[in-house]
């Protein structure tokens, strides 16, 4: 058995393992047509779209932004393009009542969600101001050190942070708190959230 060059040790044992399986596998037939499959697709796409629908007419600005942040990190957001579209329009014209019941409930009021609404929109192209974070600011406009053991939201907030356009030094005081407070953190971690803030 020759080895190509600069094939190491591990390589030699990984080829006498598996040999050419790899070479000649043939992966067994699927039991379920395409056709079956594509119906598939468009049942899961239209739940998908009714459950948009619903949060961007009943439920509160968390759970629709947890959505939208979800469909885009499986990568699956191009489906849903104009549902999301719409589900970030409302969020944008949340009118004050509503703003102040869901803070109050605790559903716009935690780092981690205001961070999201923060970033999902800037990356969508509406304008937000930084303001939205003032109220995790001290009297002397630094962010309050009771912030420091929330894992979750310092993460989310130093996600939204790097959507900074030059002048806004909020948040570039929010990159180096949640950076140094997460780096604090980081042995204490457990896995997922571990693998996140490394």
């Amino acid at each position: 058995m020759q080895l190509a060059p600069g094939a190491t040790t591990r390589h030699a044992v990984a080829l006498f393992v598996w040999g050419d399986f790899f070479i000649t596998y043939n992966p067994p037939k699927s039991h379920r047509s395409s056709e079956w499959m594509r119906e598939r697709k468009d049942q899961l796409k239209m739940q998908v779209r009714r459950k948009l629908q619903q949060l961007t007419t009943s439920s509160g600005v968390a759970d629709t932004m947890t959505l939208v942040d979800a469909l885009e990190r499986l990568g699956v957001d191009n489906h849903f393009h104009d549902e999301i579209t719409t589900a970030l329009r409302r969020v944008v014209h949340h009118d004050e009542h509503e703003c102040v019941a869901s803070t109050s409930s605790g559903d716009n009021g935690d780092l981690h969600t205001v961070s999201l609404r923060f970033r999902l929109l800037r990356q969508h192209g509406f304008r937000v101001s930084t303001d939205v974070f003032n109220k995790f600011r001290d009297n002397k406009g630094s962010f309050r050190e009771s912030l420091s053991s929330d894992t979750r939201g310092l993460l989310s907030l130093y996600n939204a942070a790097h959507l900074a356009m030059p002048g806004e030094e909020a948040l570039d005081d929010a990159i180096a708190f949640s950076r140094r407070h997460l780096w604090s953190m980081e042995g204490k971690l457990m896995s997922p959230m571990f693998g996140q803030v490394t």
